[in-house]
């Protein structure tokens, strides 16, 4: 969805994990995991200017082992003609 100053989207789906984590509390032991999981993005985007804005992103990836959640801080140039 856009308009004149403000551009937003949208995107989510199936994620596959993988990696090293910690299992074991007590003796700190190393294992490989796999797991499914959801990962998502959301951009909101204000160009007050032609060519040129800020905005935030907020992304994701929700799995049973090791979630992810941030914000970012975005700057947006476009060489659009």
């Amino acid at each position: 969805m856009s308009s004149r100053w403000t551009s937003l989207s949208l995107a989510a789906g199936p994620a596959f994990v993988e990696g090293l984590g910690w299992r074991d509390d007590q003796t700190l032991k190393r294992e490989y995991f796999h797991t499914m999981g959801l990962v998502f993005n959301a951009q909101y985007i204000f160009s007050p200017i032609k060519e040129a804005g800020v905005g935030l992103e907020f992304y994701g990836n929700l799995n049973s082992e090791i979630s992810v959640l941030g914000i970012r801080l975005i700057a947006v140039l476009e060489g659009n003609k």
